[in-house]
């Protein structure tokens, strides 16, 4: 006995063996996996800007200058980053200052992009920090989250631990 599917593949002149259709199991819960993702997309568009402003640097006509800009523009870029806007910093910036941070380095990553004559790479840069932003915003995402955990044997308020909550 054919199969429907059989039927139609012989019909466009195709396989006459029925298809098999793979599912894939997705575990926990869709928000969790956006989330998750969404914050892989910042850490690639982080480490995208470090390559924007060197790429930018190497684009330079001087030979000197190119080499210098290449390195120290990514330089101050980590080292303000790591001052103002990681999750650990001492010095870390208020949300909303933060945040106008944080997308003025997007800003300015994409500005080296077309400075560095590649229209193409800033506009898919700008927009993939954009639709990161709206995810941010959307997803409350801007600030880290922390949870109390209690030790289990000898619990006191000293042993209460801060963990990260992706």
């Amino acid at each position: 006995m054919r199969t429907r599917a059989s039927r139609f593949n012989d019909a466009r002149g195709g396989d006459p063996r029925p298809r098999v259709a793979v599912t894939v199991e997705v575990r926990g819960r869709p928000e969790q996996l956006v989330k998750a993702a969404n914050l892989a997309l910042k850490l690639g568009l982080e480490l995208a800007a470090l390559a924007a402003f060197a790429y930018w640097g190497t684009t330079l006509d001087w030979t000197t200058v190119s080499v210098l800009a290449a390195v120290a523009a990514p330089a101050a870029l980590i080292v303000l980053w790591g001052t103002f806007a990681a999750p650990r910093a001492e010095r870390r910036l208020p949300r909303a200052t933060r945040m106008a941070f944080e997308l003025a380095v997007f800003a300015l990553a994409a500005a080296a992009l077309l400075a560095a004559r590649a229209p193409w790479l800033a506009c898919g840069f700008a927009a993939l920090a954009l639709l990161n932003a709206i995810l941010l915003t959307r997803l409350d995402q801007w600030d880290r989250r922390r949870r109390q955990v209690r030790v289990e044997s000898g619990w006191s308020p000293s042993a209460t631990r801060f963990l990260l909550c992706g």
